[in-house]
């Protein structure tokens, strides 16, 4: 099993041979092939973010676990980093790892409105881990 720093690492390799925009298309292809197997309800909403996202997280035996999506295609994507990068990491890494200083050293930058978003998406994982 690999390490949240591993996973984020992998990612960051992959969108180093990107520009801006092909970054932004990658995320939001990322989260097109975002398989949603749960069903969400209001409780799962996050509150703060323009668009609609429904994120859930709890802990499976000191892992974290995730599943999320949203109604807007760049959002999704986001939702998707997320989940690929905390999914199965432990607690202790989860609350260490800084997925905004990772959004800047890998040169995503985001509107102030989809950051509030993203804040209240890591609140939620930070609130389980």
């Amino acid at each position: 099993m690999s390490t949240i720093h591993e996973r984020a690492n992998s990612i960051a390799e992959e969108l180093s041979f990107l520009d801006r925009d092909e970054r932004f298309e990658w995320i939001i292809d990322t989260g097109k092939a975002l398989a949603v197997e749960d069903s969400f309800t209001d409780e799962d909403l996050v509150k703060g973010c323009q668009s609609k996202v429904w994120l859930k997280v709890w802990q499976e035996a000191d892992m974290l676990r995730l599943s999320g999506t949203s109604d807007a295609l760049l959002v999704k994507g986001i939702v998707s980093l997320l989940l690929e990068i905390y999914n199965g990491s432990t607690t202790s890494d989860a609350r260490a790892f800084d997925f905004i200083k990772w959004l800047n050293d890998n040169q995503i930058s985001l509107s102030m409105q989809r950051m509030q978003g993203l804040e209240g998406m890591l609140r939620r994982i930070q609130s389980k881990a």
